[in-house]
């Protein structure tokens, strides 16, 4: 037993690595992603960096078709927030989305609300620009 518990708190700070945290929700793990396609940026001479994002089920995550939306971040903290929803969810229906955060504002601007929608495990294009003052924007979701 003692064994098995080391072992755990071992690997789970491995399993948390690059926003792709398991033990998080679907919004927080996206805003995950976006920071560290925001630091490859930064760490490049590129203007521009398109990141694939393709949410998990599981754990607290989308199951079914989704919905992403990201608010104008200019409006923060009234508004800017990361908002993903699973469309066939119960939650979504009540709600309008099933988790949101927004920590990707560490990382990036969003200067217009952006959504997309999508079937179920299809992939989302989040298009990230650096502009003449070093921030990084969210410009495009394809």
């Amino acid at each position: 037993m003692k064994h098995t518990l080391l072992i755990a708190m071992l690997l789970a700070p491995l399993a948390c690595l690059s926003g792709c945290c398991l033990m998080t929700d679907g919004a927080t793990r996206l805003a995950g992603e976006i920071g560290d396609a925001s630091e490859r940026l930064h760490h490049s001479s590129a203007a521009s960096l398109e990141m694939k994002h393709r949410p998990f089920p599981w754990p607290d995550g989308v199951k079914g078709p989704y919905e992403i939306v990201l608010q104008r971040s200019l409006e923060h903290p009234r508004g800017g927030a990361l908002l993903v929803g699973d469309l066939d969810s119960r939650g979504y229906k009540n709600w309008g989305y099933n988790w949101g955060t927004t920590s990707h504002l560490l990382y990036v601007r969003v200067p217009r609300e952006l959504s997309i929608r999508k079937k179920a495990g299809e992939t989302t294009i989040v298009v990230l620009e650096r502009r003449a003052d070093g921030a990084v924007e969210v410009t495009d979701l394809r």
